[in-house]
């Protein structure tokens, strides 16, 4: 039987994989990757797990991507084009879960003892394991693996997999929410020394400090915190 090792290297070739596409697809350190290949002789060797496995052999080389800005570059999209393709494309998952549920619910156990499965609904197909589904998003020739956080929930006729589809990482986003966070941090202390200036004033240096008030406000309104 071949080893853990073996099984990766034959993946890495079957598919064309270098040790940076691994660890991309399975959000491992570099290293890590390069130490799971080290002959087991060696005293730097570690063993993949079966889990990371199973996930490499199912993605049959495709991309897989936690990251929805990175997807949508990818793709050569829109990130809100990602995200309404692979919300649509989470019927696979319903749908292929529906019909294991009438089968006797064998891929939702597998999920349950800790697998990654494979779904299928029709010729369409989707990975999934109890806490990540990845979900197909294509554009043209192009196709990722999009994963979103799963959890598995008590349903009326048994286990679901929830796909949490609004909680995709969006570096993005992210960090445009600091900087708009930094920024307001910034205007609400300016507001204050304004604030403590304009005691006792009056004339002109009263509409200056009154301007300048106005105007923090309207910079303060102008910011997009979302996703802060």
């Amino acid at each position: 039987m071949p080893t853990n090792r073996e099984r990766l290297i034959a993946i890495m070739e079957r598919d064309g994989l270098s040790e940076r596409d691994v660890a991309a697809m399975v959000q491992a350190p570099p290293a890590t990757v390069h130490a799971w290949v080290r002959p087991e002789s060696n005293a730097a060797h570690r063993k993949v797990s079966d889990r990371v496995l199973q996930l490499l052999d199912l993605a049959l080389g495709a991309r897989i991507e936690f990251d929805v800005a990175k997807a949508a570059d990818a793709l050569g999209t829109t990130i809100s084009m990602v995200k309404r393709l692979a919300e649509q494309a989470t019927i696979i998952l319903d749908g292929a879960l529906w019909a294991d549920r009438a089968a006797g619910g064998e891929l939702m156990r597998r999920i349950q003892a800790g697998e990654v499965v494979e779904l299928r609904f029709g010729t369409a197909r989707a990975l999934a394991s109890s806490d990540w589904a990845f979900i197909p998003v294509a554009n043209g020739p192009k196709t990722i693996l999009l994963a979103a956080p799963a959890r598995i929930l008590d349903g009326e006729a048994g286990p679901v997999l929830d796909a949490r589809t609004g909680d995709w990482t969006d570096a993005r986003a992210r960090a445009k929410a600091a900087s708009a966070a930094t920024r307001l941090n910034g205007l609400n202390a300016e507001e204050a020394r304004l604030e403590a200036r304009i005691v006792g004033t009056s004339g002109r240096e009263r509409e200056g400090i009154e301007a300048a008030l106005r105007a923090n406000q309207a910079a303060r309104s102008s910011l997009d915190l979302g996703g802060a």
